[in-house]
């Protein structure tokens, strides 16, 4: 039974790999179901277009951040780096409007995920 705090959380990702490719590809090598929490997701990537309207400058986390005039701190692809990107094009989106709807699920990518025996539609509540 998952803890009560992560009902109201969702991950902010750039692109849908992460989650909707790896994580379940991990669970299912483990044998477990993908946790509740890791089921939906908000893709920046997407968020930044329905606001922006710009599909090129949406292709990349450097050319999101330099189209908000931001400049990539760090490395791109060091995980921390780009948890801190993604957060700094997060916190610019939002001082233009909401931005956060989850717009990609595991029912929505069309993928299953198997674990402890068991078959689970990825979109399926806990």
């Amino acid at each position: 039974m998952e803890s009560r705090r992560f009902r109201s959380c969702v991950f902010v990702t750039c692109g849908d790999w992460d989650l909707k490719t790896m994580i379940s590809e991990q669970c299912q090598l483990s044998g477990q179901h993908v946790p509740a929490r890791f089921r939906r997701w908000v893709n920046i990537k997407n968020a930044f277009r329905r606001l922006t309207q710009s599909r090129s400058a949406a292709g990349s986390m450097p050319a999101m951040l330099g189209a908000l005039g931001l400049e990539l701190q760090g490395r791109h692809h060091c995980g921390l780096d780009d948890c801190r990107n993604i957060a700094r094009i997060l916190g610019e989106l939002l001082r233009h409007g909401p931005v956060l709807e989850s717009d990609l699920s595991f029912a929505q990518a069309g993928r299953e995920c198997q674990g402890g025996g068991q078959r689970m539609r990825r979109g399926a509540r806990s």
